[in-house]
């Protein structure tokens, strides 16, 4: 019986994202901040890439990073290729880099570099 049930709210909850997608369209999502298209990212030196994104989450829809997990470069790894994109930040003599990938998965990470509260976004 549950399982009937699970499978008709399943089936009740597609008829109604169908029914707002044809009331309201793709625009309406898009300025939701749905289905993003591409960004470029300049490196210095390099091309300027274009990397194609896609959302399916709103706005706030991920989790920050509040506390983050710190590493010395000796201990990454194989955690992280050697062309894997970072955001780096130095400041007061403490470094950071923050992999592209990790960011792409949290809207923020909240830290604390070289005395100074940062908040690093993506």
């Amino acid at each position: 019986m549950i399982t009937v049930v699970k499978v008709l709210l399943y089936f009740a909850a597609l008829g109604v994202v169908a029914l707002g997608f044809w009331q309201f369209g793709p625009t309406f999502l898009r300025q939701a901040g749905l289905f993003r298209t591409s960004t470029t990212v300049e490196v210095p030196g390099e091309e300027p890439r274009t990397y194609r994104i896609v959302t399916v989450l709103s706005k706030d829809g991920i989790p920050a990073i509040l506390d983050p997990t710190l590493v010395s470069a000796q201990e990454v790894g194989t955690d992280l290729r050697d062309n894997e994109l970072v955001l780096a930040l130095s400041l007061n003599g403490d470094s950071r880099a923050y992999p592209i990938s990790t960011l792409s998965r949290h809207e923020i990470v909240n830290d604390v570099v070289g005395g100074v509260p940062v908040a690093v976004t993506w």
